[in-house]
């Protein structure tokens, strides 16, 4: 297995796993612009984004080779520190936390962006008089063929359409809990359900999608044993493809918290295993389904676990050192076929 490993620094590091050996080594590292903190995937093709989180933002577009990355294009964000991507058909969008924008920029067809189309300002606050002061997009995803905006300073997902090729706003805000500040969100493989991961309160939000008015939020429960009381801030989910497990990074507890999903997808805590190191910023479950990373941000350490696919139990195997990893991503079958 090959991993590329987003940091706060100013590479993308490679890392190759073997199952057999639970041996992780590196790979060469590939230089960047600065802080390529978060990775994504082009859908089919052999091509890996990065969102260089600076100031004076940017996206790079790699070509995924046997030996590493090569970079093919930059396209600045025209905003502030952009953390997440996502692609709606031939569109990249950037989420720019700092200064509250949403960047789309146009695929050609062999995956590289253009300069931008749009810069989309989102306005407005929330409870917390720092963290919420402003807008703060934070997680772009794709749901039921819209585009879903986790904005961390309003305490909402903003929804967007993709017509003629660009994004125009689909309706109300999908409102979360007030304070919350909501930073990931995922969707259930198999049922009409969705979580929400609110950073600040360190909770997740389960909601209906299948409601008549959209989705529904029930109930939400706590990422974080019962009678803590130290720092909290929840960092990322990851859903097996099972649907039977989810689990949740805690940066301060430094914990991965474990839950099962019952047959409405509503998640009970079975329990915490350590995350191998101190700020697990980024967690994600291998293609296969039998392992999950962690990347450590303040022990420059990326950790991987062996699932009991059974009990949904993480079994911390083996680790590499990284300088300031934020986000650890799998390299699926296809884009490592040549």
């Amino acid at each position: 297995m090959r991993l590329f490993v987003g940091t706060y620094s100013d590479k993308i590091h490679t890392l190759h796993f073997d199952p057999a050996s639970l041996r992780l080594e590196h790979g060469t590292p590939t230089p960047g612009p600065g802080n390529p903190s978060w990775l994504e995937f082009h859908p089919s093709l052999r091509v890996l984004y990065a969102a260089n989180e600076m100031r004076d933002g940017s996206v790079t577009a790699y070509a995924i080779a046997p030996d590493g990355l090569a970079a093919r294009a930059t396209q600045p964000t025209h905003g502030a520190d952009p953390c997440h991507l996502g692609i709606i058909g031939r569109l990249l969008v950037a989420a720019n936390y700092t200064s509250g924008h949403v960047t789309v920029f146009p695929l050609d067809a062999q995956g590289m962006p253009g300069p931008a189309s749009q810069v989309i300002a989102h306005r407005g606050a929330s409870l917390h008089q720092t963290r919420q002061a402003s807008a703060h997009p934070h997680h772009v995803g794709v749901h039921a063929g819209r585009l879903l905006i986790s904005d961390l300073g309003l305490d909402a997902l903003v929804a967007y359409r993709v017509s003629n090729g660009v994004l125009v706003a689909d309706g109300p805000a999908i409102g979360t809990p007030l304070g919350g500040g909501p930073r990931r969100f995922g969707v259930h493989p198999a049922l009409p359900v969705a979580y929400v991961l609110n950073e600040l309160h360190a909770t997740i939000t389960r909601y209906s999608t299948g409601a008549p008015g959209g989705w529904l939020a029930c109930e939400t429960v706590p990422v974080l044993p019962c009678g803590y009381t130290g720092g909290r801030s929840g960092a990322e989910l990851a859903i097996a493809a099972s649907g039977r497990f989810l689990y949740a990074s805690n940066r301060g507890h430094d914990s991965i918290a474990v839950f099962a999903l019952d047959g409405d997808g509503v998640p009970h805590l079975h329990g915490h295993v350590p995350s191998g190191g101190a700020g697990p910023r980024h967690i994600e479950i291998s293609p296969c389904g039998n392992f999950l990373a962690a990347a450590n941000q303040h022990t420059d350490r990326v950790t991987m676990f062996l699932i009991d696919t059974t009990t949904g139990q993480p079994h911390q195997i083996a680790g590499a050192s990284v300088q300031k990893p934020v986000c650890v991503r799998f390299v699926a079958e296809y884009q490592a076929a040549f």
